[in-house]
């Protein structure tokens, strides 16, 4: 069993991944061991992890099988239909019962919001230094596997197609992004989220304003879905302590909006409307 604080996983799959790897190389004092784990070298710093797998990240669910860290931050591609080039970060977790890119159904990993709240920030400022204009920067909401019983997960992704998951600028920024959430301060009060789309932009930027750290959010389109028993498992698979719940409250149906609140107030959250 390997242990440790972080562990950064990439995939020989994922063309972003490889990417952000190179550039983490370069950027942080890792050193290739002897160790071989999973069929490739293990590199190690003082500090950090870094871990190479053969499958795609989304079906990682053996990790833990092998590896005993606190929290694990993935170096991932995202892909969507419209190919918006993007620099991403969520959680991991299926609120419904679809599985088709892994995890298990209605399970959610545990999040590290601090970790997430720091890569955002520093996507934001990667934005700026890269010359990223055009390139999306937000948190994305809770989806996909691994499912990870112990272990807090993160992903931090290039989107959304070849040409941006090969981008040096892009890959830069994430490796630069991952340092930062690996070395996160821990702040205690914490928040998760409901509404909106999957790239959530006003609940990104109300963290960023804010320096909220958001856990696990839940979209508009599983609300329909959304009963006690996950909010009970937002609340309780999100490291620190959750404070807050922050509604976007016009992306929402009303019916949504008022079984949320009803719900939320009972297990005593503070609503924040955005």
């Amino acid at each position: 069993m390997i242990k440790g604080e972080v562990a950064i996983i990439t995939s020989k799959k994922d063309i972003a991944s490889m990417n952000i790897k190179d550039k983490l190389l370069s950027m942080h004092p890792f050193k290739e061991t002897s160790d071989y784990v999973f069929g490739n070298p293990l590199y190690k710093s003082k500090q950090l992890t870094l871990i190479t797998i053969e499958h795609d990240l989304v079906f990682a669910d053996f990790l833990e099988e092998k590896l005993d860290f606190k929290t694990f931050i993935f170096a991932s591609r995202h892909e969507s239909m419209a190919k918006l080039p993007s620099l991403l970060t969520h959680a991991p977790g299926n609120f419904t019962n679809q599985v088709k890119l892994g995890g298990l159904p209605k399970r959610l990993c545990i999040a590290s919001p601090n970790a997430m709240l720091s890569a955002l920030k520093e996507l934001k400022r990667q934005q700026i230094r890269q010359g990223l204009s055009g390139w999306e920067v937000s948190f994305e909401a809770t989806h996909h596997g691994p499912f990870l019983e112990k272990t807090a997960a993160i992903f931090v992704e290039i989107g959304s197609s070849p040409n941006e998951w090969s981008n040096d600028k892009a890959g830069e920024a994430v490796a630069s992004a991952i340092l930062e959430a690996a070395f996160s301060d821990e702040k205690e009060e914490v928040s998760i989220a409901f509404g909106g789309p999957h790239y959530t932009p006003k609940i990104s930027k109300y963290a960023l304003d804010k320096e909220i750290p958001v856990g696990h959010i839940a979209p508009k389109y599983v609300l329909d879905e959304l009963g006690e028993d996950m909010i009970l498992q937002m609340i309780e698979r999100t490291r620190g302590y959750v404070k807050y719940a922050l509604l976007d409250w016009k992306g929402m149906r009303s019916i949504h909006r008022e079984k949320l609140t009803a719900l939320l107030k009972n297990l005593g959250l503070e609503l924040v409307r955005l």
